[in-house]
């Protein structure tokens, strides 16, 4: 370990604060080490710059040239402008920093008005500028969404008025056509902005992870990306609590799936604003390709005891970055300054102090030294595995595959055996059986077999086998024999060489957690943290489901069974082919009903609906039991159960056992035919001999027209299977009654709003009210809706948006829109809160707008409340 320390921020800021009296010349050297290290809050500089604000230009400039690469916002820039002004300079100069506060701010959504206003000022009062050069100004302004483009819009009328009258409905068609563009992606961030403007609302990092994501959703918007790097520098400005690291990382995994490069200062801004917290250093680790830098980061995360034995859990994943990024350079380089041993013993040295029980440094160290040719290195690292966790089937594992891959069978069998004779105290015994069966069956060594069929028979008949006394010394001998050592391999055919993301697979990664007593989440994750990414946790009582994200965390799961959380023992299970996949129920049906229902059969550990976000028409869920028999007993209960809505119209239950490799056989996508150009006499059953040679058919949908009850020319087949549609595409330009036939795949675009209508009729009437609910589950449709709210009064009509998380409930009497208000706003249904803002229906007559901006707030939003 790094023997210099780095003294705490506190006590850095207490030697600037002395040194303003007792040095003042040290004191501008002080702040600059300290911003190496720490970045300052905006409270601590504005007290710097108190003091600069009696100097002269340079000395502004040099504050600001500091100050702006961590705050880049636009009141820092307006305070720039304004102190600039106000000092003795050439006008060249104060245009320069005019335009670089325009570039920099122009994406920040809510406060880059009041720079591009000072900008326009500082413009109209030079006099060389012509009208010209003004109106490419407004231009550019209207294609960058902000806050109040529609003042921006208004004035930009004004200004074509007063300039260019005879060109007024050419230049305004086009800049209509500007601001609509930017007006689209405005409404699209909309609901996040006013959520902002509420005055008791504190963002979560979930709130701003959110809302970069949309912001990077907006495809057709080429300037998303420095958008949402603005959203982004609006959401870590000032936050030095640990919960913003979230953002960071987030945002960097963004820019790292979507190929966007990053300057390296992006990433010593991270570290310099969580100095002390290993995860900033691993970002970095994993990014530089500077020897330079990489020394000096390393050395600097020593000196924060960042590696300190007590926190391994949380720098371990920094280490293995390291350690994977000292060989890249090393590799790839002719340095012999990269302390690579010295880390490799260091670590590992930790590592066995520890209970990882992926062993990720220990693996690492082990396949680092293998690809460095150091195979001694690497078994006796193995050995001492071995010895520090005889109990741990997967270090055996990793032992044994270590010889495997270097071809030394003989060893390799040697230390199957060694494990085997403790088969009594592995974890998972069968696992190494497995292998053992495998091995003997590839490879035929007879000593292994006769060892595998001992050791079989003796758990099958869970007698208690001795463990050999000579076992651990078989393993240190193998590990020391001599092998011929291979070829030194390219690092790219390392296994640390990250693999392409993996579907969610919750069927087989989940594990069940059975206690005495209630569990509580956060003592479960506690327990399991160190497995692997949890992806989930759902708790019922003294039960609890813990997805992972790997099949290693899932495994080193199963290894927590026996012991204890808050005293009592729990047990640990897999927990495979449990889940039943259900559809074709009431699209009224709640979610609490349907879970009650299903609890007939056994315990019902959690109930998922998707999203409804980009497909208002979705219906189905999945249902969790605590069994694979409970979920074969439900299936056989209810599928083809018939249940009713609340109007009395019957469904016949679907339910299946969830498998995630069938579910695309789910869907009605690429199964469904659209056939065009039919001649009108034409039936169903003409359709059906011709296309059911292909596969079997599901359905056959031939609209016709209500009076005359000829087809109005087109059908929808849809097959049981997607191959059979496919192969049903060779049918087209086939004559069929001497029309040929066009034949495609139909194509259903999902709907992102759902609008329900029970009395068209009743939108004359001039009392209706409609009520909004906010902040709505997006697994909400609207037919529950109508069945909760219609238990006020009758509706006219619902429209759901659950990208917005809203829905419009339009009352027949505006009454009954105030008793619901009463009745049902705050109220919990269903698992969710309600919550309700009633609106009149009646237009408002539009405000004549003014010529001069009166808020940053444009009309659109001004009218909604907050």
């Amino acid at each position: 370990m790094e023997e210099n320390t780095i003294i705490s921020r506190g006590e850095y800021l207490q030697l600037i604060e002395n040194a303003k009296s007792d040095d003042p010349e040290s004191v501008l050297d002080l702040r600059l080490k300290f911003l190496s290290y720490y970045k300052f809050t905006t409270e601590e500089w504005n007290n710097w710059l108190q003091e600069v604000q009696t100097e002269n230009l340079d000395s502004i400039d040099f504050y600001f040239q500091l100050r702006l690469k961590d705050d880049n916002s636009p009141s820092v820039w307006l305070k720039y402008l304004e102190l600039s002004c106000n000092c003795p300079t050439s006008k060249e100069k104060v245009t320069e920093i005019f335009n670089k506060a325009l570039i920099n701010t122009q994406y920040h959504y809510t406060e880059s008005q009041i720079v591009w206003n000072s900008y326009w000022t500082f413009m109209l009062e030079k006099q060389n500028v012509g009208t010209d050069v003004l109106d490419s100004i407004y231009l550019q302004r209207l294609q960058v969404p902000h806050f109040n483009s529609q003042e921006t819009f208004n004035h930009y009328s004004v200004f074509v008025t007063n300039h260019f009258k005879e060109a007024y409905d050419s230049k305004m068609k086009h800049a209509s056509k500007l601001f609509n563009q930017s007006k689209a992606i405005s409404d699209r961030l909309e609901d996040f902005e006013l959520k902002l403007l509420k005055a008791k609302f504190q963002p979560s990092s979930k709130f701003w992870i959110e809302y970069v994501d949309s912001v990077f959703r907006l495809k057709k918007f080429k300037h998303a990306r420095l958008l949402a790097k603005s959203v982004f520098e609006r959401a870590t400005a000032d936050r030095f609590d640990t919960l913003a690291i979230d953002i960071w990382t987030h945002y960097f995994n963004v820019l790292n799936e979507k190929d966007i490069a990053f300057h390296p200062s992006s990433m010593e801004s991270f570290i310099r604003q969580f100095p002390e917290h290993p995860t900033p250093y691993q970002y970095y680790f994993n990014s530089t390709s500077d020897i330079l830098s990489l020394l000096k980061f390393r050395s600097q995360a020593f000196q924060f005891d960042i590696f300190t034995p007590s926190k391994f859990v949380e720098w371990k994943d920094t280490a293995c970055s390291l350690l994977w990024t000292e060989l890249d350079m090393l590799l790839n380089s002719e340095s012999s300054s990269i302390p690579i041993m010295q880390d490799l013993s260091t670590f590992s040295e930790v590592a066995l102090q520890n209970d990882d029980i992926l062993h990720s440094i220990d693996r690492s160290c082990v396949e680092i030294y293998s690809l460095l040719d150091l195979l001694d290195e690497a078994r006796a690292l193995l050995r001492k595995m071995t010895e520090k966790f005889p109990s741990q089937v997967e270090v055996w594992l990793c032992s044994y595959q270590f010889e495997r891959s270097h071809d030394n069978f003989p060893t390799a069998s040697k230390i199957l055996r060694a494990g085997i004779s403790r088969w009594d105290q592995l974890d998972w015994p069968q696992r190494l059986m497995d292998e053992q069966s495998r091995f003997e069956g590839i490879y035929s060594h007879k000593d292994l077999a006769k060892t595998f069929a001992k050791t079989s028979r003796k758990l099958e008949d869970s007698s208690e086998l001795i463990a050999s006394p000579n076992g651990q010394s078989e393993i240190e001998s193998a590990n020391t024999e001599e092998t011929n050592r291979p070829p030194k391999r390219a690092l790219k055919e390392s296994s640390h060489t990250p693999s392409k993301k993996s579907k969610r697979d919750r069927e087989n990664l989940s594990v069940l957690v059975t206690s005495e007593n209630k569990l509580e989440e956060i003592a479960v994750r506690n327990l399991f943290q160190d497995c692997g990414e949890i992806k989930s946790v759902f708790l019922r009582n003294n039960l609890a489901t813990i997805e992972f994200s790997s099949e290693n965390g899932y495994l080193a799961a199963l290894t927590k069974d026996h012991k204890t959380i808050d005293g009592s023992e729990i047990s640990v299970t897999k927990l495979l082919s449990s889940t039943v996949w259900v559809t074709n129920f009431p699209p009224d049906q709640l979610s609490q009903s349907l879970e009650d229902l299903f609890s007939e059969v056994s315990t019902v550990l959690n109930i998922r609906f998707p999203s409804l976000k980009f497909n208002t028409d979705r219906r189905f869920c999945y249902i969790q039991f605590t069994s694979e028999q409970a979920a074969l007993d439900a299936v056989a209960r209810f599928n083809g159960k018939v249940l009713k809505d609340s109007q009395g119209k019957e469904y016949r239950l679907v339910a299946k056992i969830s498998n995630p490799e069938k579910r695309s056989q789910r869907s009605d996508e690429g199964r469904e035919l659209f056939i065009r150009n039919l001649d009108f006499k034409l039936t169903k059953e003409d359709l059906e001999p011709l296309f059911e040679k292909y596969g079997q058919i599901d359905k056959i949908y031939v609209p016709c027209d209500s009076e005359t009850k000829k087809n109005n020319g087109f059908a929808f087949i849809t097959f049981k299977e997607k191959d059979a549609a496919e192969a049903a595409l060779e049918l087209n330009s086939v004559p069929l009654r001497d029309r040929p036939l066009n034949v495609s795949l139909a194509k259903k675009k999902p709907k992102k709003v759902s609008v329900v209508e029970m009395n068209p009729a009743a939108k004359r009437n001039s009392k209706l009210a409609t009520i909004e609910a906010f902040e709505l589950p997006e697994t909400v449709n609207s037919s529950q809706l109508m069945r909760i709210f219609s238990t006020v009064g009758p509706i006219s009509k619902i429209a759901l948006k659950p990208e917005s998380h809203n829905a419009f409930i339009e009352y027949e009497d505006v009454n009954d829109s105030g008793r619901a208000m009463l009745a049902l706003n705050g109220k919990q249904v269903d698992g969710f809160t309600l919550n309700l803002s009633e609106k009149s229906t009646q237009q408002q007559q539009p405000k004549k707008p003014s010529q001069f901006p009166t808020s940053f707030i444009p009309p659109s939003l001004q009218r909604r409340k907050v």
